[in-house]
């Protein structure tokens, strides 16, 4: 299974570190649907309730497809993950950038 955002971009994301907008996700297909705040619960329980409405058995058999298609790689990005995050922690730089980053995203929350 193709992974969801192009090399590129997870490349330019990554190391750039650049928070992105909910149309940009939408836009790079990372999110499916652009739902508006206040209708958030009332769309997620629709979707549900249609779910729902689905064959148990089809929808059980193609969830565990998915997985079947997807578990060595989440597995391995678990694995990655931990030995990246040990290697920064070691560094002491997330430890010294984080309370900008806060501050950051505090500003950006007031001026919404």
């Amino acid at each position: 299974m193709a992974s969801a955002v192009p090399f590129g971009i997870n490349a330019e994301l990554s190391l750039s570190g650049d928070l992105i907008s909910g149309e940009r996700a939408y836009q790079l297909g990372i999110v499916n649907a652009l739902v508006a705040r206040e209708a958030v619960l009332d769309e997620a329980l629709a979707r549900a309730r249609a779910l729902a409405e689905r064959p148990p058995n089809a929808v059980r058999l193609t969830k565990q497809r998915m997985r079947e298609l997807t578990q060595a790689q989440f597995e391995d990005i678990l694995v990655a993950a931990k030995r990246y995050q040990r290697l920064a922690y070691a560094s002491g730089e997330p430890q010294r950038t984080m309370p900008r980053l806060m501050e950051t995203l505090q500003k950006g929350k007031k001026a919404s």
